[in-house]
């Protein structure tokens, strides 16, 4: 957002306030920009949930004002390394042409999920956004993009999604403190039962500060109680009610449990939002093309650039105190994107104070991965082209290769491509030596760890080292998209004598 424009109040640029525009002198007492709520938000900000099919970009928003001509929305292209600059374009056009809801197909290589996670607290009030965003998912919501109800209408995006939620005190895949040798937490929830209803076996929750108490508790998977019941999630009947398989052992006081068995790394993140661990990231995470999310805290551009580095491909971070409320509410990011918004509207639309913008938006603004409804499957396997070998000798003497190549970009759908790479090499055609598409040393360990590679993208180079001398190498490289695609290409060549 441009610094000289502020939607409501104007700017003074004698006084740096804001003021009424046409250069008057801003009003006594008046906060500075930035500090005012709404004062920079975009005007359709307070109807997300109310207005799905108010879909105004921020470019007509402009031009229908004059006064607000100079304003752009700005986001930051900039990971760590230029290949993951690029990656997050890359990844953005693949995942508009590409990405879908597969519920109910788990299977399914591009399968995803919404996981949500907070710590039990209020979350400096964005644990009420976060269980807007499950409710908005799950299209409990009445004018949910997701809600089976409104499928006449031509907003809407199809069935719910699937969605996991943590409210335990641990934020999933931490350690506890004081016991190393524990594994990393899971996803937990838990709620208190208020009463309990043999007849129609429906257990409803007590609110305990949380509205929808029951949206914790996801349709199909086992709970259980302290009272020694253990039963099957049929449905939620309200938001927070459940409906049960059976009641026997669920007694009104009892905690009632659902424990995720969680193996690390999670591989089917497409939305994520969670609080709070202070300038921290826990290296569970291997996230979905097209995936989107943000951590509330106050350091969040650890977390952001961490999650770039694991494949998220539109995220924010704070890099000084934005206050909580400087921090995307990501319920009305959410909102926003799957109403057909792209990333700059949604995560702007998103941030009631924007103070000093000391939260950065990174990926790329343009981003709007419901613009389009009907997507069909990719079907066709990454071409590869321009695979080269070239060998090297390592300081000490060693034999080196190094292997690159990158995606053919001949059509609009091999331009949008993105992979995953392997190669397999040896001194024979049957190889016998192989560098995974996917390298997670010690899954167990949430440190962010270095030697971990899982990286899509189109342009690719890896060494192989310690290779012998003066001997011919068979290399054969392949590309697997998100969908399970796989292209290959093969090579040789002679080391260094």
């Amino acid at each position: 957002m441009n610094l000289e424009e502020n939607f409501d109040a104007g700017f003074d640029r004698v006084t740096g306030k804001p003021g009424p525009r046409n250069g008057a002198s801003a009003a006594p007492g008046s906060g500075a920009l930035g500090t005012v709520l709404g004062d920079i938000a975009l005007p359709w900000m307070r109807g997300a949930f109310d207005r799905p099919e108010q879909t105004s970009s921020f470019k007509r928003l402009r031009m229908a004002s004059p006064a607000r001509r100079q304003s752009y929305l700005v986001t930051h292209l900039g990971g760590e390394t230029l290949e993951t600059t690029l990656s997050l374009v890359d990844k953005a056009l693949y995942a508009e042409r590409y990405l879908q809801n597969f519920t109910g197909h788990p299977a399914h290589p591009y399968y995803g999920r919404v996981w949500l996670d907070h710590d039990g607290g209020t979350g400096a009030g964005h644990r009420p956004s976060l269980l807007t965003a499950a409710l908005w998912f799950k299209g409990l919501l009445k004018t949910s993009v997701f809600a089976l109800a409104n499928r006449p209408q031509p907003w809407y995006q199809g069935p719910p999604w699937d969605v996991r939620m943590d409210n335990a005190e641990a934020e999933i895949g931490s350690r506890d403190p004081k016991d190393p040798a524990a594994p990393l937490h899971g996803a937990t929830v838990g709620g208190l039962i208020e009463r309990v209803d043999p007849t129609t076996r429906l257990v409803t929750l007590v609110s305990n500060g949380d509205p929808a108490p029951a949206v914790y508790f996801p349709a199909g998977e086992m709970v259980e109680s302290a009272g020694g019941g253990r039963a099957k999630v049929l449905t939620l009947t309200s938001q927070n009610t459940l409906k049960l398989s059976t009641v026997d052992g669920f007694r009104p006081r009892d905690t009632v449990m659902w424990r995720q068995p969680t193996g690390f790394p999670l591989t089917d993140v497409t939305f994520y939002y969670g609080y709070y661990g202070l300038a921290q990231y826990h290296d569970v995470y291997q996230f979905r093309v097209g995936a989107v999310g943000s951590h509330m805290d106050s350091g969040s551009v650890v977390w952001a650039r961490a999650a770039m580095r694991r494949g998220i491909t539109a995220t924010a971070g704070a890099v000084s105190e934005p206050t909580s409320a400087g921090v995307p509410f990501m319920a009305s990011a959410f909102a926003a994107l799957s109403s057909g918004h792209d990333v700059a509207e949604a995560f702007y639309s998103a941030i009631p104070f924007n103070t000093r913008w000391n939260t950065v938006i990174f990926g790329d603004p343009l981003y709007a991965p419901f613009r389009t409804r009907a997507k069909r499957p990719d079907e066709s396997p990454p071409a590869i082209e321009r695979l080269t070998l070239v060998a090297l000798r390592s300081p000490s003497g060693g034999q080196r290769v190094l292997v690159s190549a990158q995606l053919a970009g001949a059509t609009p759908e091999q331009a949008d491509d993105i992979a995953l790479w392997q190669i397999e090499y040896g001194l024979t055609p049957e190889y016998g030596n192989l560098v995974p598409y996917i390298e997670w040393p010690d899954p167990g360990d949430d440190k962010l760890n270095q030697h971990r590679r899982y990286f899509y993208t189109r342009r690719f180079t890896y060494e192989l080292a310690d290779l012998l001398p003066s001997r011919v190498y068979h290399v054969r490289i392949s590309a697997r998209d998100p969908f399970g695609n796989v292209g290959t290409a093969t090579e040789t060549v002679t080391t260094l004598r």
